[in-house]
């Protein structure tokens, strides 16, 4: 389903994508006729907290190993740190929450590059495509494009800030599409 912008301004719809087609067929709309796709702009958000909860839940058991290493060895704000490093369970806890970062961040990466979706996308039900035929956009788009390029800009000091703030504000163009959809030529749509 679809929103309709009129030249108007107004927003019309909800409008099946072969409604579209009829109008366009029918002379009523062109391919210029501006349109969005229902409800997406609200998911991608959800999506991403929902990615970053999940994150967090695979790093937990490494989180609580380290915090108990942290507590056998009594430390305190202010404390002696060094004692840590003979603390085994410290270690082993760094190693696990790295190790399921790591597995979730391929396994999130497989989604991405083979469906353009994370696993919060899937739950709810939005996808990247490429802007000008909705297809998988693929490894390039999605990861090097859309996130490495994004990402490598936000950590450039100062610009890194404004690059950022800039990006998420995007969202409220017409067409929602951010400066790393634009930068990817990617766009996220409903299913």
């Amino acid at each position: 389903m679809f929103t309709i912008i009129g030249g108007d301004g107004k927003e019309y719809g909800p409008v099946a994508a072969n409604q579209i087609r009829e109008w366009i067929a029918a002379g009523r709309a062109s391919l210029d006729t501006k349109a969005k796709a229902v409800g997406t702009e609200e998911w991608r958000l959800l999506a991403q907290l929902l990615d970053n909860v999940i994150g967090i839940a695979c790093a937990l058991p490494g989180l609580i190993m380290i915090a108990l290493a942290v507590a056998r060895a009594g430390i305190t704000v202010g404390g002696d740190w060094t004692k840590l490093a003979t603390a085994a369970g410290f270690a082993a806890g760094f190693i696990v929450a790295c190790f399921a970062l790591f597995v979730l961040a391929v396994v999130q990466l497989w989604m991405l590059v083979t469906r353009g979706q994370t696993i919060g996308k899937r739950v709810l039900g939005i996808r990247i495509v490429s802007f000008e035929d909705e297809t998988n956009p693929g490894f390039v788009k999605v990861f090097l494009l859309r996130g490495l390029v994004p990402a490598i800009i936000g950590a450039v000091p100062y610009l890194g800030m404004f690059f950022t703030l800039t990006d998420i504000c995007f969202i409220f163009r017409d067409d929602r599409r951010c400066i790393h959809d634009i930068i990817a030529g990617t766009k996220v749509i409903k299913g």
